[in-house]
């Protein structure tokens, strides 16, 4: 794995509906408007020489803003409501029984309306060598802010989530305002469009990536993020319950 690979990219397609809010106890809701999916690639490429990392592929595909009905995690969702930001969670989402994965984002500063709208550019990365590997997720928000995280695949939420993507070929998106207000998000993911991520499956759920190896990329990311932006936090990564949408449920219904 110490050699660098092309890049491959591939579009993927996003549905957009209309709006919602967070139940029972929640006053989180968004507002969005319709608009046509389209689709924008783009390119990411990072080396980190002297740490002995190498990037493997980057993806980036535009995503739409959607509004259906979905469950999540109540504990989950506390915890990253509790977090400081910037952060970042993975986890799991119920729309109409199916469970799909979840990224979620919240940022320092709110994303506004008409940016959120436009729908962002999201990027995934695969850095590591011989003795260990991590993941990189990009989201680019046009003319706004891009938000980077690097996330260990040597923990049991993320090798859950990441198979869970790969499996149902699409994912869900939510980014949540430091005003209350949520965006979400739906991609269905095209066959490359996780290529990088499905033709290494094997080797990321069995990865052996070190808490102090993990530590070790997200410095050298930090020192010079490519591409340039933000870098979130990864925080709710220690609970694998949080992936248990049987009873501590939280619901998420339309507006």
């Amino acid at each position: 794995m110490s050699g660098k690979r092309p890049v491959r990219r591939s579009p993927q397609h996003a549905t957009v509906t209309k709006s919602y809010r967070m139940s029972p106890d929640s006053t989180t809701h968004c507002q969005q408007g319709d608009e046509d999916p389209k689709t924008l690639e783009k390119r990411t490429r990072q080396d980190f020489d002297d740490a002995g990392l190498n990037e493997y592929r980057a993806a980036m595909s535009h995503v739409q803003p959607l509004r259906p009905v979905l469950t999540v995690n109540r504990s989950f969702m506390r915890e990253f409501l509790a977090a400081d930001t910037p952060c970042f969670a993975l986890g799991l989402v119920e729309e109409r029984k199916r469970q799909c994965g979840l990224l979620a984002l919240r940022p320092e500063e709110a994303i506004p309306p008409d940016i959120t709208s436009k729908g962002f550019n999201f990027g995934h990365s695969l850095f590591g060598n011989a003795a260990f590997e991590v993941i990189h997720f990009a989201f680019e928000f046009y003319g706004f802010q891009t938000y980077n995280v690097l996330v260990n695949p040597n923990n049991p939420l993320v090798q859950a989530v990441v198979a869970t993507m790969i499996a149902g070929g699409d994912y869900f998106f939510f980014a949540l305002n430091a005003n209350s207000g949520v965006t979400t998000f739906r991609a269905e993911l095209g066959q490359e469009a996780l290529s990088e991520l499905k033709a290494n499956l094997a080797r990321l759920q069995q990865s052996t990536t070190t808490e102090t190896q993990y530590r070790q990329a997200v410095s050298r990311f930090a020192a010079n993020p490519h591409p340039a932006g933000r870098l979130l936090q990864w925080v709710c990564r220690e609970k694998i319950e949080y992936l248990d949408l049987t009873t501590d449920r939280l619901e998420l219904t339309p507006a």
